[in-house]
């Protein structure tokens, strides 16, 4: 997160921060918050989360089938990437008729 704050993609305005930055003292219900409130904003087109804490929001992941905002999971230091469990990659698989 530090890296795309630097590069000035992070904003504060009116309606808040376009960022949460995740700490294992962070309740599952605030990113839960936080992530809906970033699908709901029409200035937010890309939602960044990595794969970790991506699994404890995982059903409000598993709810947005919007197309804008993408939400793009990333791998996490230290924690091994799951395809199977990131959206993108379902619906991908999805449309090449590879679907489980």
């Amino acid at each position: 997160m530090t890296g795309f704050l630097l590069a000035g993609v992070g904003q504060r305005d009116a309606r808040g921060a376009n960022f949460l930055v995740v700490d294992a003292k962070t309740a599952p219900e605030a990113v839960a918050a936080a992530l809906s409130g970033f699908l709901a904003r029409d200035d937010v087109g890309l939602v960044i989360i990595n794969q970790p804490v991506a699994d404890t929001v995982r059903g409000t992941l598993d709810a947005h089938k919007a197309a804008v905002p993408m939400v793009l999971e990333i791998p996490a230091t230290g924690a091994p990437y799951d395809a199977s469990k990131d959206a993108i990659m379902k619906r991908v698989l999805a449309m090449l008729g590879d679907a489980a």
